[in-house]
């Protein structure tokens, strides 16, 4: 058994595209199961580059809250396969001194998001550890007209990462990541970066990440004009993401962690800072 517990901080409700970046891989027939519980309080503004500021004012304000189910499988040694099954929970508020005249009603809207299935292959596992990563999102969302809201992008996403990092087992680790994407059509493409360093105490997990995913596409989807307005899984999003989490190892089987995870830059995603709470079962 594994003794060193490395989770992932998963944003989703930030619509980054890159999930379980880690270079790690499984054992063989080893699994892990994650289920979290993610929120963006109320929220009134999102990042525009073409507002005053960056910013533009919603109409209504938003809340978003997403159950997830993510779940891992060693193949081999070499190989694991993941998939993760978001359900979200949002809702549509009060006007805003920008929605005086709005044609958005308020409202809730409860659906699945972007399921996603994903294969995480080692190359090497010298002192520093290489892995290559295919994934794919699908589109598996709802959406309302008349509220605008939307639970995941309305097109099949691909992405293709490459990660590398150390770690021993009993004290520490880092891990950065890089790589691209597409959401729609090819020339709608996705810029993909980050990373994750930790330090474990006995049985707690201290750790901090980075996180960017920016499109950089010369062509996207269309969208209704709703869905535009609020700018929930609009095909256009980037965000630059810092954030954090503590984790607390019950034993070598399960635990729980709660993270956190605040926007630095954007492209029509949420100017509000993310919360997480999670626990997990492995099997290695």
């Amino acid at each position: 058994m594994r003794k060193f517990i490395l989770v992932m901080l998963s944003i989703t409700l930030f619509r980054e595209i890159s999930n379980a970046q880690t270079p790690w891989t499984r054992n063989k027939a080893g699994f892990y199961i994650q289920t979290s519980w993610q929120t963006i309080p109320l929220y009134r503004s999102v990042f525009d580059a073409s507002a005053a500021g960056n910013r533009r004012r919603l109409e209504r304000e938003i809340r978003e809250n997403s159950l997830q189910v993510l779940a891992e499988y060693g193949l081999s040694e070499k190989t694991t396969i993941w998939s993760a099954t978001p359900y979200r929970f949002q809702y549509s508020g009060h006007s805003t001194d920008a929605g005086a005249t709005s044609t958005l009603q308020q409202g809730r809207l409860h659906g699945l998001g972007n399921i996603t299935f994903a294969c995480r292959h080692r190359f090497s596992s010298g002192r520093v550890t290489v892995t290559g990563q295919a994934r794919l999102d699908f589109d598996t969302g709802k959406s309302s007209q008349t509220t605008g809201l939307n639970t995941a992008y309305d097109a099949l996403t691909g992405s293709a990462l490459l990660s590398l990092g150390q770690r021993n087992q009993a004290a520490w680790y880092w891990f950065v990541y890089g790589g691209g994407g597409w959401r729609g059509p090819l020339a709608n493409s996705i810029i993909l970066g980050g990373g994750e360093a930790g330090l474990k105490f006995r049985r707690f997990l201290l750790s901090l990440m980075c996180d960017l995913s920016w499109n950089v596409g010369s062509k996207t989807y269309e969208v209704q004009s709703a869905n535009k307005k609020t700018a929930l899984y609009v095909p256009n999003q980037s965000n630059w993401l810092l954030g954090g989490k503590v984790g607390f190892e019950v034993n070598r089987f399960y635990g729980f962690y709660l993270g956190i995870a605040m926007p630095q830059a954007g492209e029509q995603t949420a100017r509000q800072t993310s919360l997480l709470a999670a626990m997990y079962f492995k099997w290695d």
